[in-house]
């Protein structure tokens, strides 16, 4: 009985520390808080907006969420910097994208990415609780997802855990990658890499601050004109 109890224990062990349950704790560490600040560096960090640009997230359980670029920190070029998006709770989703503004309802298809949830990645829809929660937990259809400990140890000057993602089709033996980075302490996301047409991108957060006082007012856009 005590081998057998043993056997449990170190299997148990072994299954909360791999790194799809690290992911999944630390998901729901980020849904239990009441409200985030955090900025957000760009490079090539996505197909949608190419290119270095910054960001400033501050979301809010109860109140909504703001994700706008810091003008002084984007990258020039003929498409532009990523759009602001305000949210204020019951509201619709507000898109500013220079004089043009866009409204839409907050997404509810698990089957789309919005704009503010490619910008904003992980931690805004694991904050929102959106439908995009788990993309990287559950995969399509045809896929499978192969989780392991990267060897990294450092990212962007700051001791980090890395976890590598492989993502293949069923039949397939090769595919890409992710390379997703994790404080020391496995208590934040700090981003992730991602390679696409022999380029290597990056989406790092860094300045979070946890709970922070808001108010609705906060996530209210600009009044138009």
């Amino acid at each position: 009985m005590m081998t057998s109890a043993l056997v449990f224990v170190s299997m148990f062990a072994i299954q909360s520390d791999s790194p799809r349950q690290v992911l999944l704790d630390l998901r729901d560490r980020y849904t239990k808080l009441e409200s985030l600040s955090v900025e957000i560096e760009h490079d090539f960090s996505s197909g949608l907006f190419p290119g270095k640009y910054q960001q400033e997230l501050l979301v809010s359980k109860k109140n909504g969420f703001r994700l706008t670029v810091k003008v002084d920190k984007c990258e020039k070029r003929p498409d532009g910097c990523a759009y602001d998006y305000y949210y204020s709770a019951g509201k619709k989703v507000v898109t500013l994208r220079g004089d043009e503004r866009f409204t839409a309802d907050l997404n509810t298809d698990e089957n789309q990415m919005p704009g503010y949830e490619v910008t904003g990645s992980m931690i805004l829809s694991w904050m929102l609780k959106s439908p995009a929660i788990d993309r990287f937990f559950e995969p399509p259809k045809g896929y499978k997802f192969d989780y392991a400990w990267g060897s990294r140890t450092e990212w962007h000057g700051q001791k980090t855990k890395e976890i590598v993602l492989k993502i293949t089709q069923t039949e397939a033996k090769e595919g890409p990658e992710v390379w997703m980075f994790l404080s020391e302490d496995k208590k934040k996301f700090l981003g992730h890499e991602w390679k696409s047409q022999g380029k290597v991108g990056y989406q790092l957060y860094s300045n979070q601050k946890e709970n922070p006082d808001v108010k609705p007012s906060d996530f209210e856009p600009p009044k138009a004109g």
